[in-house]
């Protein structure tokens, strides 16, 4: 064996300690760093939990009723037949799924009053969001299933809503409507929030039609834009009403008005004058703030719209409704003009 080469082992035999410290130094270096990593996830987390709200949806800014009894003292409204949460979401489900008709007004900011149309077929209405603080950019309400009476459905097939959580309750009866409300949250991450409250009714017993009045806040952060939108289903008659002389629909108003971001609730009554020469007239009255209950609106009417097919409007989509249910005993629609964003249902007289 040469002498450079026996050098050379002998210089190998000194390095393997050495060798044997770096690596172990190394493998001392990378478990320290997840371990940091670690932390510093477990940090994030904590803090975006903190930072941000959960998912429940209690808590959200009074848009609902926040005082029942009072409410009902105001309004003169009785106790509901209906108040266990499960069977107030099925009863919605119930009426749901017999609907043949779905309307909703424009979704207007309760900020800067910019509106977003919705795109609707019979049974389903979306919304773009372009411009919000947040990833969600769509929204989609249906009357597939629905999981209470915000009528979302799962928007994003790509990136799905997650912890979905719900408070649903009858609030009073008023001329001859239930009232109830729901509340509504859920998020697509852990920075994007989405939540819903809504106030609305149905006629009826155990078929008919539903409306309500929707407070949609979509949020990134501490950042968000809230909007509200106005929606009335029902199994659509599809034929006018008929019959001699007048005939009168009377029932509840349900609506948010431009400047006011507070809910409020009326009378609506919807007549027909004439059925010899039949159009739709559409009053509104008694308008209160549903918790204070100030005075909004002394009355708001709609004359002489036209009637084809037992479905009205006035200049197309500022009031859209129909005559529900085969012997028109029903009526619904929503509102979108004057101020007001709402919703409405009555009753034949």
């Amino acid at each position: 064996m040469s002498v450079f080469r026996i050098m050379a082992i002998v210089l190998l035999i000194n390095l393997l300690p050495a060798c044997v410290l770096i690596e172990a130094k190394l493998e001392e270096d990378d478990e320290r760093r997840d371990r940091e990593t670690i932390l510093r996830e477990r940090e994030s987390a904590a803090d975006r939990r903190r930072r941000y709200p959960s998912t429940s949806p209690e808590g959200l800014p009074g848009f609902v009723v926040t005082d029942i009894p009072s409410a009902r003292a105001r309004f003169g409204g009785g106790e509901p037949t209906i108040t266990n949460e499960f069977s107030i979401v099925q009863e919605i489900g119930s009426r749901a799924s017999s609907a043949d008709s779905l309307f909703f007004t424009d979704a207007r900011s309760t900020v800067s009053g910019a509106t977003v149309t919705p795109a609707c077929s019979d049974r389903f209405c979306s919304f773009v969001l372009s411009g919000s603080y947040s990833s969600i950019k769509r929204l989609e309400f249906s009357l597939r299933r629905p999981k209470d009476l915000s009528l979302i459905n799962d928007f994003s097939r790509t990136n799905p809503l997650r912890g979905y959580n719900s408070r649903t309750a009858a609030v009073m009866t008023d001329e001859g409507v239930t009232l109830i409300q729901s509340r509504a949250a859920a998020r697509q991450d852990d920075y994007t929030r989405l939540a819903f409250q809504t106030y609305g009714g149905w006629l009826g017993d155990h078929s008919g039609s539903v409306f309500g009045l929707e407070r949609i806040t979509v949020s990134q952060g501490a950042r968000g834009i809230l909007r509200d939108a106005a929606f009335s289903f029902g199994n659509s008659s599809g034929t006018n009403p008929t019959g001699t002389g007048r005939a009168v629909w009377r029932g509840v108003f349900i609506g948010t008005h431009e400047g006011n971001d507070r809910i409020s609730q009326g009378i609506a009554e919807i007549d027909i004058d004439d059925f010899a020469s039949p159009n739709v007239d559409l009053v509104l009255s008694d308008v209160l703030d549903i918790n204070s209950q100030s005075q909004v609106s002394v009355s708001a009417e709609w004359n002489d719209m036209d009637l084809t097919n037992g479905r009205f409007h006035h200049n197309n989509t500022a009031v859209m409704g129909s005559f529900y249910e085969q012997n028109h005993e029903e009526v619904g629609g929503v509102v979108n003009d004057r101020g007001w964003i709402g919703a409405f249902g009555g009753t034949r007289q």
